[in-house]
């Protein structure tokens, strides 16, 4: 599969938007920094995984432990 376009939206309300050059996507962001920026809030199912390892709970548990 090649690239054949070097920047788009794909809907006319730039609700998802290509980045081709830096093989970015936005979804509600125009600008995409990351590989997959997304304006708002997540919701999945499934299993989070950080550098190929599963993602737990991102150090809350540390942070609550010290407040008591």
């Amino acid at each position: 599969m090649g690239k054949t376009r070097n920047t788009g939206d794909i809907s006319a309300e730039n609700i998802i938007s290509v980045d081709i050059t830096n093989d970015r996507v936005g979804i509600k962001s125009t600008t995409p920094s990351y590989t997959i920026d997304v304006g708002g809030d997540i919701n999945f199912s499934g299993t989070l995984y950080q550098s190929g390892q599963e993602f737990t709970n991102g150090g809350r548990a540390i942070i609550m432990s010290m407040l008591f």
